[in-house]
């Protein structure tokens, strides 16, 4: 049996940034952007959530939003300007 965060990576494939595993035991997607091209956090969760039902996996959204950070050439996703979704 695969673990939860493979299961969410294997259903949000090629379609979000990234997918980690926090301390607490939570997941964490993020898609990163330069510009949010009417892109905003509440579609994220909608889509995360759909895509996961779509794969079976049920998950319960504990926090999610929009986390603007000036532009940080080489910088990791989390560093970087993007939309949140975290998972229990």
């Amino acid at each position: 049996m695969a673990t939860a965060i493979k299961q969410v990576k294997e259903a949000l494939e090629f379609t979000v940034d990234q997918v980690s595993k926090l301390k607490n035991g939570h997941i964490m997607v993020r898609k990163g952007y330069f510009y949010r091209g009417g892109m905003n956090a509440d579609k994220l969760k909608n889509f995360v959530l759909t895509k996961l039902l779509e794969n079976g996996i049920v998950a319960n959204v504990i926090d999610y939003g929009d986390h603007w950070a000036a532009f940080i050439g080489g910088a990791s996703v989390a560093r970087q300007s993007h939309f949140y979704v975290e998972l229990a």
